[in-house]
């Protein structure tokens, strides 16, 4: 995560659990920090997919970082099962 600002690729951002905290750092998640493949019963704590729209809605941070837009967290935490997180994601940062 920390190497995606030096490649310089407008086509990527960071979005899933990582993303979330982005928006909301109190957000009730401790993802790990290594990259492993998951074992049976594990969730995947980075996922790599291909928006399909016209325009992605990306956010540059000033320090290079560019974060995908606060629905597309919100829809990664459903699709990894933590619906606790994305109810509470929900609430703090759609009700502003």
């Amino acid at each position: 995560m920390d190497r995606l600002p030096q490649r310089r690729r407008e086509d990527v951002a960071i979005s899933g659990i990582h993303g979330a905290r982005n928006y909301l750092p109190s957000l009730d998640i401790l993802p790990g920090a290594a990259l492993k493949p998951i074992e049976k019963d594990e969730s995947p704590q980075v996922i790599i997919h291909l928006l399909h729209s016209p325009t992605a809605y990306f956010i540059q941070a000033g320090d290079g970082m560019r974060w995908a837009d606060e629905l597309e967290c919100l829809i990664d935490l459903h699709e990894v099962h933590f619906e606790y997180q994305a109810l509470e994601f929900m609430n703090e940062v759609f009700s502003m």
